[in-house]
């Protein structure tokens, strides 16, 4: 049991996120880029590069730019998904369209996520490949699980970094006298 835990909470370890984790404003638009799990949920290969400049005009504001790309793999039927249309016009909430719709086969997804995240001194370089396996349960519902692993590199450019003048009569410093 002790070798068990001990194993648990080496891999519960692996990678921890705090003060530099990217702040990804587009979301919204590229939820694979927060779930491995969606990688070729699509009836096409989704590719997306996003740039963000936070704090324009700020040195050393947060930049942040990503390129993601995701497709399925082994999807039989690239036309007919809950949100494709079949019909022109046709309501994909209307109860023709839900009679005659049935769960998705069971099909795989892979993917890529390249990004380069730089605050101030700091910078972060990342390179992730995703899988993701579907499986149709119902009409209306599916559940994915997916996988992501990759490589990370941060770095400290010295020459950026500056120490101010320090007050030896400031009491946050604690100072001491004698």
């Amino acid at each position: 049991m002790k070798r068990i835990f001990i194993i648990l909470l080496t891999l519960g370890m692996l990678k921890t996120f705090a003060q530099q984790k990217p702040y990804y404003t587009q979301y919204i638009l590229n939820n694979y880029i927060l779930n491995p799990a969606l990688s070729g949920i699509e009836n096409y290969t989704d590719v997306k590069l996003s740039y963000r400049n936070q704090w324009t005009g700020i040195e050393g504001a947060p930049v942040t730019v990503y390129l993601s790309a995701h497709a399925p793999i082994g999807k039989k039927d690239y036309r007919t998904t809950a949100t494709s249309f079949e019909v022109p016009g046709e309501n994909p909430r209307g109860r023709s369209y839900w009679e005659n719709y049935t769960a998705p086969a069971p099909h795989h997804g892979v993917g890529i996520i390249i990004m380069n995240d730089k605050t101030g001194y700091i910078s972060k370089f990342s390179a992730y490949a995703t899988y993701a396996y579907h499986k149709g349960l119902s009409p209306k519902t599916t559940l994915a699980g997916g996988f992501l692993g990759g490589i990370s590199n941060v770095s400290i450019d010295r020459s950026k970094i500056e120490f101010a003048t320090l007050d030896p009569n400031d009491p946050a410093i604690g100072y001491t006298n004698g």
